[in-house]
């Protein structure tokens, strides 16, 4: 088993529990196209744990290829062992007009160190503001919501309490 396996791989159907008071609640499922997963309602939030990099994209292509035809903003957030490029690479095989959803912002594919820990340290604060953040960009440019995931290999211990 790699290193890898140990770590988790987190799904998110915003709102999470923390930013389901700010809308998007209710009781219509979200299709995953995971089908261990299944529908899921908003809030929800699972965790994959993998061997290898093509672990990785096994389970983010359906969901954000579901996301994306669902009208809902994305944001994938790879980091080691899987490469933005490769995550682009591997979504681009399932949605052929990737690029031109990139261009037109209905998907953002970002490296963890813009995401995560901009300017070299992790800041919780800073991270939930940037969720709600782009739930509330996603609400005024009329998305059905926001879904996201994000590979949390670069996790150190010394901020496992804050994440």
């Amino acid at each position: 088993m790699s290193p890898a396996a140990d770590v988790g791989h987190h799904n998110h159907a915003l709102p999470l529990n923390a930013l389901a008071a700010e809308g998007m609640t209710g009781s219509r499922l979200r299709r995953t196209r995971i089908e261990v997963v299944g529908d899921v309602p908003w809030g929800a939030h699972f965790c994959q744990f993998y061997e290898t990099a093509a672990d990785l994209v096994d389970t983010p292509v359906p969901y954000f290829r579901e996301g994306l035809m669902a009208n809902e903003f994305c944001m994938w957030i790879p980091s080691a062992p899987l490469e933005v490029e490769d995550a682009a690479r591997a979504l681009r095989a399932a949605v052929p007009d990737l690029d031109e959803r990139i261009a037109r912002d209905r998907i953002e594919i970002l490296d963890y160190r813009d995401w995560y820990v901009r300017d070299g340290r992790f800041d919780e604060a800073a991270l939930l503001q940037g969720w709600l953040d782009r739930l509330n960009e996603a609400r005024g440019r009329e998305f059905g919501g926001l879904r996201l995931t994000g590979n949390t290999f670069w996790l150190e211990e010394t901020v496992w309490d804050d994440f």
